[in-house]
C-alpha cells in the first residue's frame, strides 16, 4: 500500500518592506555629515579668537612705536632758533637785548623815549615755542611811578634774524605791532633816542 505523500504548506516569512525612500537617505547623510564638520571647526574658535586678539594687541603696538618715534618737527623748529638769539636787536620801538636762558627760556631788556613819560626801562620774559615766542612784558618809565605791564609774541624767521609780533597791557597781545632784527656782532647799534608818543 504506498504511502500517500502529505504536502506540507510552507510558511512564508514575512517580508519586511523598507519604508525609506533614497532621497530620505542622502538627506539625513547630509546631515550626519555638516553636525560633524560644525563639529570639528568649533573646536578651532577659541584658537581663532585668540590669535586675532594677539594680532590686534601686535598691531596696536606697532602703532603706538610709530607715533611715539615720529619726529617732532615742533621741538626740531624750536631748536632752530635757540642759541642764536642772545644780543643786541634794534626795533621799532627802539633798542631791545635778548639773553636765552636755556630750556627755551627767552629774556629781554628794552629801552625807548617816550615824551610823557620819559625814559622808559622793561623787560619781557617767556619761552620759545615752534619760533614762536609768547612773552609777559613790565615797564617802569623815568615820569610814570606806576608800573605798567602785559602780553606779547613775536614769531621769528626761518633764520632767526628777524621777527614780527605784537604786544598789549592786560592779557591783550595784539595793540601795537613791534618788529626787530638783529644787530650784527661787528656793529654798533643804532641810536634809540626817537621819541614816540606811545608806550
Amino acid at each position: 500500500m504506498m504511502q500517500k505523500l502529505r504536502f506540507t504548506k510552507l510558511k512564508r516569512s514575512p517580508v519586511i518592506s523598507d519604508t525609506s525612500t533614497p532621497d530620505k537617505l542622502v538627506t539625513d547623510s547630509q546631515a550626519s555629515n555638516k553636525d560633524a564638520a560644525a563639529k570639528h571647526w568649533s573646536q578651532f574658535i577659541p584658537s581663532l579668537w585668540f590669535l586675532a586678539e594677539i594680532g590686534g594687541l601686535i598691531f596696536v603696538l606697532i602703532a603706538g612705536m610709530n607715533i611715539l618715534t615720529l619726529p617732532s618737527t615742533k621741538s626740531n623748529h624750536a631748536s632752530i632758533c635757540q642759541s642764536k638769539l642772545t644780543g643786541q636787536w634794534q626795533t621799532n620801538l627802539g633798542a631791545l637785548s635778548f639773553e636765552e636762558k636755556g630750556n627755551s627760556d627767552l629774556v629781554g631788556q628794552y629801552e625807548f623815549y617816550n615824551l610823557n613819560r620819559g625814559k622808559v626801562k622793561g623787560q619781557i620774559s617767556g619761552k620759545l615755542d615752534n619760533a614762536t615766542f609768547n612773552f609777559d612784558w613790565q615797564e617802569n618809565a623815568e615820569k610814570d611811578q606806576s608800573q605798567q605791564h602785559g602780553k606779547g609774541a613775536f614769531t621769528f624767521s626761518e633764520n632767526c634774524q628777524e621777527f614780527t609780533g605784537s604786544y598789549g597791557t592786560g592779557s591783550i597781545t595784539n595793540t601795537i605791532n613791534w618788529q626787530g632784527k638783529i644787530v650784527p656782532a661787528a656793529s654798533k647799534p643804532a641810536s634809540n633816542a626817537q621819541p614816540t608818543s606811545g608806550s
